[in-house]
């Protein structure tokens, strides 16, 4: 399982800008490092780390499936988090990706998620 999770993992760092790396897929490389034990070959995060260095390396990576500048319902939020989790607990997810800062909530009725902070 780790080979196929590595691959997954090269694929997604190992973008290239004109035959080149780019900065963010170097910065990629050094954070998700050893994340195969917690994100399947199929991207999929399998595992919840105990760690919170782990913890926020998932949270990262988990963040990167929203786009910037995008507003979301809760509903659209619980639905990108289900896809991209399996273990069952979209309720966590969303609190910690709240709390680190990886989405910024509105505060009105009708809650709004944003990965960027524009409330």
């Amino acid at each position: 399982m780790a080979t196929s999770s590595g691959f997954f993992i090269n694929r997604l760092i190992n973008r290239k800008w004109d035959g080149d790396m780019t900065k963010f897929g170097e910065q990629l490389i050094n954070e998700i490092q050893g994340l195969e034990k917690y994100i399947g070959s199929n991207g999929v995060i399998n595992i919840w780390p105990s760690e919170k260095e782990e913890k926020l390396k998932v949270l990262r990576y988990l963040s990167t499936k929203f786009e910037h500048g995008k507003e979301y319902t809760e509903k659209e939020v619980n639905y990108i988090i289900g896809r991209w989790h399996s273990f069952g607990d979209y309720f966590l997810l969303r609190r910690h990706l709240v709390d680190y800062k990886f989405l910024f909530r509105t505060f009105a009725d009708d809650f709004k998620y944003c990965r960027d902070d524009i409330y």
